[in-house]
């Protein structure tokens, strides 16, 4: 399941082929790194289990999808694992960091009135767009965890076409378990209301 994709022969690619970028680049990247990325999300899953370990996974995750977008030879296993024990101090407290944000947007969100709600999306959309510049700078470079904070807002503010880019694919996978919770708290609130003949506990 962990052998990587590389060890298998196929016809390569010509020499004088044309270098892919833009749409095409991320279509053939996908496509070479798909199983790739499937073993890499459940290793990430599984890792973030503990909760606590939820910055060394992410972390781990951004050093081995950086190799992908590089094209460089990777075995995720290999890599997944090395790179969850590199620098776990501070990858435990920054993971800590982005799940404390994120849990205050989700619970903003689903708090009752219009501002607490719009304050727990900008809190949301921007815990997002930072943390994902963050982890894939301490990835690609080596720098100190200050210097990759400045150049993370940095790349928010320059780039900020990739940023909404990037915020969309996070909304995918946000807004429906946002919304998802937001009903399961109305369930849970309203169950008394709607059926009063429940037993109690």
């Amino acid at each position: 399941m962990f052998r990587p994709s590389y060890l298998k022969e196929g016809p390569g690619v010509a020499k004088d082929a044309p270098e892919k970028t833009g749409a095409a680049w991320v279509g053939e990247t996908l496509a070479r790194e798909f199983w790739q990325l499937v073993k890499l999300n459940v290793l990430f899953l599984l890792c973030c289990l503990p909760v606590v370990t939820f910055g060394a996974a992410r972390a781990a995750m951004a050093r081995c999808t950086v190799n992908m977008a590089r094209d460089v030879p990777n075995d995720v296993w290999t890599d997944f694992r090395a790179a969850l024990r590199q620098d776990t101090v501070r990858n435990l407290l920054c993971g800590l960091a982005e799940l404390a944000l994120l849990w205050m947007g989700v619970m903003l969100v689903t708090a009752d009135g219009f501002f607490p709600a719009l304050l727990g999306m900008l809190l949301l959309c921007v815990t997002a767009a930072f943390f994902q510049n963050f982890w894939a700078i301490q990835a690609a470079i080596d720098v100190p965890t200050a210097a990759a904070a400045r150049d993370a807002w940095l790349l928010c503010l320059l780039r900020p076409g990739m940023t909404v880019l990037g915020l969309g694919v996070n909304a995918l996978l946000l807004i429906p378990a946002v919304l998802f919770s937001r009903f399961l708290c109305r369930m849970c609130c309203c169950s008394r209301a709607v059926c009063p003949d429940l037993p109690r506990a």
